[in-house]
């Protein structure tokens, strides 16, 4: 099975904008995180190498755009294998 810790154990390698937002939240002790091989390339030889249930498994989705001269960031979290319809998204 996976080896969750406390996100507070990586700190170090998220990045600044995921610290921030962490920690003005109260969360670091709620949010749970582990250390994966970048060598997979795709969720299902990573749940296969850790045992992780497929139903707990979700994509995380970036989006970018604008509205006007402003650029928007949006990250979605997607279960696996389901399929995100990108218009949703825009609304």
């Amino acid at each position: 099975m996976a080896d969750f810790k406390s996100v507070a154990t990586y700190l170090d390698v998220l990045p600044e904008t995921i610290q921030t937002y962490l920690l003005d939240n109260h969360l670091l002790e709620r949010v749970q995180a582990m250390m994966v091989n970048p060598q997979f390339t795709n969720g299902r030889e990573l749940m296969d190498a850790y045992h992780f249930p497929e139903d707990m498994a979700y994509n995380c989705i970036l989006f970018e755009g604008k509205s006007g001269h402003n650029l928007i960031n949006i990250a979605t979290l997607v279960p696996f294998g389901k399929r995100v319809d990108s218009k949703m998204i825009k609304k």
